[in-house]
């Protein structure tokens, strides 16, 4: 229940962002004390880069509502130029699963 709940927080911060949207991937996640930082691959069109900061923590393994800090955005196209070939796999591999997520 715990991690429904922190996806519940995340989308609502991605939201805060795109507005409404389908399908979000993360592509990388740097987790830090208090602040979380992600880059998602949002409907397979637009990237997002988020820095989220946890307003308090409930326990050591809980930690409480995330509050959107700071973020920017970039058009996939814009995202791809520079990637090495690995980080493009995985870029491909998320935008696939997206297109089948709005295809269904």
């Amino acid at each position: 229940m715990k991690s429904i709940y922190i996806l519940s927080r995340l989308r609502t911060c991605i939201e805060q962002v795109v507005g409404r949207f389908i399908t979000a991937y993360t592509l990388y996640w740097i987790p830090d004390d208090g602040t979380d930082f992600f880059t998602l691959l949002v409907d397979g069109k637009i990237i997002i880069c988020m820095e989220i900061e946890y307003e308090q923590y409930s326990s050591l393994q809980e930690k409480g509502s995330p509050k959107l800090v700071d973020y920017s955005s970039c058009t996939t196209n814009d995202y791809i130029k520079g990637l090495s070939k690995t980080h493009r796999i995985k870029f491909e591999v998320a935008r696939e699963m997206c297109h089948k997520d709005m295809n269904q």
